[in-house]
C-alpha cells in the first residue's frame, strides 16, 4: 500500500465515507449510478491539476471539488424534474427550489459528511 501521510483513523473514516458515498447511488441507474460519479470525480481531479487552477485553489477547495463531484448525483433514480413534477412525486413537493434534483443531492450527501 502507498503511503499517504495520513493517519490510519483519517484513512479509516474517508473508505467509510466512499461506502457510504457508493450505497447512495443506485446499481439499477443506467448513467447516473457509481461508475458515473466515480468517472466525473476524476475528471475533476484531472483540471484540478491543471497549473491555473492548481496554483489559484487551497487545498481545502480541492476537497470540497473532489466531494461535490463524487456526490453530484446521490440517490438519483434516472428520472428528470419534469417526469417529478408531472407524476407528483414526493421530492417535486419537498424542496422550494425549480431545479429539486439538486437539493435532493445535497440533502442525501451533507448527512454522510
Amino acid at each position: 500500500m502507498i503511503s499517504s501521510g495520513a493517519s490510519d483513523s483519517i484513512l479509516c473514516a474517508f473508505s467509510h465515507f466512499l461506502s457510504l458515498v457508493e450505497a447512495n447511488y443506485h446499481e439499477s441507474n443506467p448513467y447516473h449510478n457509481a461508475v458515473h460519479a466515480a468517472d466525473v470525480t476524476q475528471s475533476m481531479h484531472c483540471l484540478l491539476q491543471e497549473t491555473e487552477i492548481y496554483n489559484a485553489t487551497s487545498d481545502l477547495e480541492k476537497m470540497i471539488a473532489l466531494v461535490a463531484a463524487l456526490t453530484h448525483d446521490l440517490d438519483h433514480p434516472g428520472v428528470n424534474n419534469a417526469f417529478l413534477m408531472i407524476t407528483e412525486n414526493h421530492l417535486a413537493t419537498l424542496y422550494e427550489v425549480n431545479n429539486f434534483w439538486i437539493a435532493e443531492h445535497l440533502s442525501t450527501g451533507e448527512p454522510l459528511l
